[in-house]
Protein backbone atom coordinates (compact mmCIF):
# COMPACT_ATOMS: atom_id res chain seq x y z
CA UNK A 1 0.00 0.00 0.00
CA UNK A 2 2.61 2.75 0.46
CA UNK A 3 3.97 1.92 -3.42
CA UNK A 4 0.26 2.89 -3.65
CA UNK A 5 0.02 6.27 -2.14
CA UNK A 6 3.44 7.42 -3.15
CA UNK A 7 2.50 7.45 -6.75
CA UNK A 8 -1.42 8.54 -6.10
CA UNK A 9 0.73 11.09 -4.92
CA UNK A 10 2.96 11.71 -7.42
CA UNK A 11 0.08 11.47 -10.20
CA UNK A 12 -1.86 14.59 -7.80
CA UNK A 13 1.54 16.54 -7.94
CA UNK A 14 2.20 16.02 -11.59
CA UNK A 15 -1.81 16.99 -12.41
CA UNK A 16 -1.24 20.34 -10.54
CA UNK A 17 1.60 20.98 -12.08
CA UNK A 18 0.21 20.56 -15.84
CA UNK A 19 -2.84 22.95 -14.97
CA UNK A 20 -0.47 25.37 -13.68
CA UNK A 21 1.26 25.38 -16.56
CA UNK A 22 -1.44 24.97 -19.34
CA UNK A 23 -3.66 27.63 -17.68
CA UNK A 24 -2.29 30.80 -19.29
CA UNK A 25 -2.64 28.78 -22.48
CA UNK A 26 -6.27 28.69 -22.29
CA UNK A 27 -6.13 32.25 -22.39
CA UNK A 28 -5.14 32.82 -25.32
CA UNK A 29 -7.61 33.63 -28.18
CA UNK A 30 -8.19 30.45 -30.40
CA UNK A 31 -9.14 29.79 -33.33
CA UNK A 32 -9.97 27.09 -35.95
CA UNK A 33 -10.02 27.07 -39.78
CA UNK A 34 -11.98 24.65 -41.60
CA UNK A 35 -11.44 23.49 -44.91
CA UNK A 36 -12.31 20.46 -47.06
CA UNK A 37 -10.10 18.30 -46.08
CA UNK A 38 -8.36 19.76 -43.47
CA UNK A 39 -8.91 21.66 -39.69
CA UNK A 40 -6.75 24.27 -38.73
CA UNK A 41 -6.34 25.41 -35.69
CA UNK A 42 -3.95 28.67 -34.81
CA UNK A 43 -3.72 31.33 -31.73
CA UNK A 44 -4.12 35.00 -33.15
CA UNK A 45 -3.26 38.07 -31.06
CA UNK A 46 -3.79 41.43 -32.51
CA UNK A 47 -1.83 44.44 -31.43
CA UNK A 48 -4.20 47.53 -30.13
CA UNK A 49 -1.21 49.10 -31.56
CA UNK A 50 -2.53 51.04 -34.95
CA UNK A 51 -0.13 49.87 -37.84
CA UNK A 52 0.97 46.64 -36.11
CA UNK A 53 2.56 44.14 -38.95
CA UNK A 54 1.79 40.65 -39.43
CA UNK A 55 3.35 37.98 -37.67
CA UNK A 56 3.45 34.25 -38.33
CA UNK A 57 5.55 32.36 -35.66
CA UNK A 58 5.84 28.78 -36.94
CA UNK A 59 7.31 26.06 -34.11
CA UNK A 60 8.31 22.58 -35.48
CA UNK A 61 6.39 19.02 -35.34
CA UNK A 62 5.05 17.97 -32.15
CA UNK A 63 5.06 21.28 -30.99
CA UNK A 64 2.62 23.72 -29.58
CA UNK A 65 2.28 27.90 -29.39
CA UNK A 66 3.06 26.87 -25.85
CA UNK A 67 7.05 27.65 -26.87
CA UNK A 68 5.97 31.18 -28.01
CA UNK A 69 4.22 31.40 -24.60
CA UNK A 70 6.53 34.48 -23.67
CA UNK A 71 7.08 36.30 -26.25
CA UNK A 72 3.06 36.89 -27.26
CA UNK A 73 2.63 39.48 -24.76
CA UNK A 74 5.97 41.27 -25.57
CA UNK A 75 5.44 40.94 -29.29
CA UNK A 76 1.80 42.05 -29.16
CA UNK A 77 1.59 44.99 -26.86
CA UNK A 78 5.10 46.18 -26.84
CA UNK A 79 4.75 49.38 -25.23
CA UNK A 80 3.12 47.36 -21.55
CA UNK A 81 6.94 45.99 -21.86
CA UNK A 82 9.13 48.50 -22.27
CA UNK A 83 9.22 48.35 -26.13
CA UNK A 84 7.87 50.91 -28.98
CA UNK A 85 4.70 51.14 -29.99
CA UNK A 86 6.38 50.60 -33.70
CA UNK A 87 7.54 47.17 -32.32
CA UNK A 88 4.21 46.00 -32.35
CA UNK A 89 2.76 42.82 -34.22
CA UNK A 90 -0.03 41.16 -35.02
CA UNK A 91 0.47 37.67 -34.43
CA UNK A 92 -0.36 34.24 -35.85
CA UNK A 93 1.05 31.04 -34.74
CA UNK A 94 -0.57 27.77 -35.63
CA UNK A 95 -1.45 25.39 -33.12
Amino acid sequence: MPALKAVSSLVEQWLYDFEREAQPLFDLPAFELRLPEHRLGFVQLRSSERGALPLLLLHGYSGSPAEFQQLLGPLSEPRKHAAAASDAFDVVCPA
